[in-house]
């Protein structure tokens, strides 16, 4: 439910989770351009045990350099060469991968600008060892690649699995549907948003007046672009649960606020009466009594706990990957890339979502030669989630994929 685009965009955008890990390499000389001061300041940083602070034009860089260098290291080994691409742009060079740095020094020839992109095999990558990789993973995972509808890897794709935000697709395909029938109009208006409508963040619309008129087409970016949960509970509202019940497969449609109330430490009581229920016609009639309930604090899902994993949106990598497709030409899509690169693709459509022990990656991509693939991974835990590091594994294998596709 939580945006994870702004948790990955890093000053230092480093991805190498899912490389084999290597033990830190004994220094060896690192081949440099003659007379080049930024590459050579690259191999100091890379042959050093501990870097220099005159080296750098501030006390922040070395924070921000140190662990990723470490971490380069013992994932990569050691850089035996660098070459320049260009200036400000280095290529440096280990066994198996490449890594584009861009570095700038100041007049005093200190480092004032460096970070490091997604590593690049310069060996063919193998799909199996990415599964393999994937296998070892802590908690109840799945993961489904496709390629031009076929299957590369998958594991559980098929199994029903929290996936928090991502169940917006639904209510976009749903939306979609009734454009398409004139039902409804991209360009339709609605009044604004109503105080029971109101949901926690991530979102802008919980705080908007009541008398704020928006399109159909706005509600939908914000609900796609910042994974706007007041925006998509509007959505919901207008178009009815059954359609996208039936869409996603699943048996009964919380609405973002609905969800937050339920997982209230607060209501206890609402939550054990939900767990105890017979059956989903039951849960149906329940949450007319969780709508009466008020909204709760947003610091209660601050603290990182798992809270009531039972409650959830449940929808298999699979179906992800059909819903995606369908509204992946929709121009929604080019606001927000996620973890690809757009100079990779021709298309991307993107949707996650996240929320302690949640997350998952969903992408629909057009490659350059044409083929289309989906990439929808998701992991489930007990406990906290340590999402930067699948995320950035989940951005590595999309690089290996565009690198598979100009071959």
């Amino acid at each position: 439910m939580y945006n994870i685009l702004k948790r990955s965009l890093y000053l230092l955008t480093i991805v190498i989770f899912l490389l084999p890990g290597k033990s830190f390499a004994q220094q060896q000389t690192i081949n440099v351009p003659p007379n080049d001061q930024p590459a050579q300041r690259l191999a100091d940083i890379f042959s050093a045990d501990s870097l220099k602070p005159e080296w750098f034009a501030g006390p922040d860089y070395i924070k921000a350099v140190d662990p990723v260098k470490k971490q380069i290291i013992q994932r990569l080994g050691q850089p035996v060469a660098i070459e320049k691409i260009q200036p400000t742009q280095y290529r440096l060079i280990f066994k198996d991968w490449d890594v584009v740095t861009h570095i700038g020094l100041d007049a005093q020839q200190k480092i004032s600008m460096i970070w490091f992109e997604t590593p690049i095999a310069n060996k063919p990558q193998n799909l199996n060892d990415v599964l393999t990789e994937f296998s070892s993973l802590p908690g109840d995972n799945a993961i489904l690649v496709t390629r031009n509808g076929q299957v590369l890897i998958e594991s559980k794709s098929q199994d029903k699995k929290a996936v928090a935000s991502a169940f917006k697709l639904g209510v976009l395909a749903v939306l979609q549907q009734y454009v398409q029938q004139n039902k409804l109009r991209w360009e339709q208006t609605v009044p604004g948003v109503a105080n029971n409508q109101r949901s926690l963040p991530t979102g802008l619309l919980q705080d908007f007046p009541e008398n704020s008129p928006m399109t159909l087409s706005t509600l939908a970016s914000l609900m796609i672009f910042i994974s706007d949960n007041t925006a998509t509970d509007i959505l919901i509202d207008i178009l009815g649960r059954k359609d996208i019940e039936k869409i996603l497969e699943i048996p009964l449609l919380l609405k973002t606020r609905e969800l937050v109330i339920l997982k209230d430490p607060k209501n206890e009581d609402l939550l054990t009466e939900w767990s105890r229920a017979a059956g989903f016609s039951t849960r149906r009639e329940l949450l007319k009594e969780v709508n009466k309930r008020p909204l709760p604090s947003i610091e209660i899902f601050m603290g990182g706990t798992v809270l009531a994993p039972e409650i959830g949106w449940f929808i298999s990598s699979e179906k992800l990957c059909q819903v995606i497709k369908q509204v992946a030409d929709l121009p929604l899509f080019q606001i927000n890339p996620g973890l690809a690169e757009r100079n990779d693709w021709v298309k991307i459509a993107y949707k996650g979502g996240s929320e302690p022990g949640v997350l998952n990656l969903t992408t629909w991509l057009q490659a350059k030669n044409g083929d289309v693939y989906c990439v929808s991974v998701t992991w489930n835990d007990k406990k906290p989630l340590p999402e930067e590091k699948y995320m950035l594994w989940y951005k590595l294998l999309l690089k290996t994929l565009s690198q598979m596709s100009q071959k």
